[in-house]
């Protein structure tokens, strides 16, 4: 059999279990210290560990399993189905997923914006000589969390936070991530009631921040257009509303998702709502999943309520995320 068989939920061994069989092997059975069935063919076979398609399980660099798990995380209750908890929990992985879900975004915008930012400075230099400084390059490296108020606009220069990108998607969105798995390892009397382990806690919490890859994205395609925007203007020396980002009406798609708000902070939060409920039915199998998700619910839509507010009081400006 090879590797020790343990409980899935808590991690207790089964060994002992396993070696008092003499006549035959049962295909069901219960943990003795947290109670979850199980089968045993999840638990003995470790070709069952791994789960084709999940990241998480893959090879390398896996752009195939990467993409495909951001398609089954649309769909919070088929991804918790497929995900169980006899699939073994690979940290290194599931780090490394997080890092290009972020990293991959920000660095592409990043040099974007630095682009946008050298040839307005190159066109300067040509014409009536150049403000740009340094900081001004760094901006869109130091992006979404500190910029540089350049003193060309009447103001005083220097690094500040980023207030005006946290728009309220982001801060909705960011505080229901933080709030759920702080929550739900905080709360003792829940999760230890369960005896679910932390790292699943952990698990759900990084696969729970795949909504920023459509917002990143959208940052990215923002970006684009800001930069084609540029290239039309002062290198190809069109005149405003007759670019080709005008005619094919990209800056009023950006517009449009830029001044929905609400909607996509409503959206966002139907989604994570879901996405927990389905990881303590579907995953950690609680015995009242309703329940345990009501206690943590309930405050987690406080603090989105807070963010939300926070993000309306202090936000400036109308133009990007």
């Amino acid at each position: 059999m090879g590797a020790t068989p343990t409980c899935p939920r808590c991690g207790y061994d089964q060994s002992g279990l396993v070696e008092s069989w003499t006549t035959q092997c049962p295909l069901e059975g219960v943990c003795s210290e947290c109670g979850l069935g199980f089968h045993w063919v999840d638990v003995c076979r470790p070709d069952r560990w791994l789960l084709r398609g999940l990241y998480e399980h893959s090879t390398r660099l896996g752009l195939r399993a990467f993409f495909k798990t951001i398609l089954w995380s649309i769909n919070p209750v088929r991804f918790w189905r497929l995900v169980q908890m006899h699939h073994r929990i690979r940290p290194r992985r599931l780090y490394l997923f997080l890092f290009v879900l972020l990293a991959t975004p920000w660095f592409t915008a990043a040099v974007i914006r630095t682009a946008s930012t050298y040839l307005v400075d190159h066109n300067a230099r040509g014409s009536a000589g150049s403000s740009i400084t340094a900081w001004d390059y760094a901006n869109g490296w130091m992006f979404p969390f500190f910029s540089y108020v350049s003193p060309r606009f009447g103001l005083a220069g220097g690094p500040g936070w980023f207030w005006q990108f946290w728009r309220a998607p982001w801060m909705t969105g960011a505080a229901v991530s933080i709030a759920f798995p702080f929550l739900l390892l905080i709360v003792a009397k829940t999760r230890r009631q369960h005896k679910l382990h932390p790292k699943h806690v952990v698990r759900a919490g990084v696969y729970g921040t795949m909504w920023l890859f459509p917002f990143f994205w959208f940052v990215v395609v923002q970006s684009a257009v800001s930069l084609g925007l540029i290239v039309e203007l002062l290198i190809n020396g069109r005149s405003p509303g007759n670019t080709w980002v005008d005619v094919l009406g990209l800056w009023d798609a950006v517009r449009f998702v830029n001044n929905h708000d609400k909607t996509w902070c409503v959206v966002l939060l139907f989604w994570q709502l879901l996405w927990w409920w389905s990881f303590m039915k579907f995953y950690a199998k609680f015995d009242n999943p309703t329940h345990s998700f009501a206690i943590l619910a309930i405050p987690a839509v406080l603090v989105a309520i807070l963010a939300f507010t926070i993000s309306d009081v202090y936000g400036v400006g109308p133009s990007i995320w």
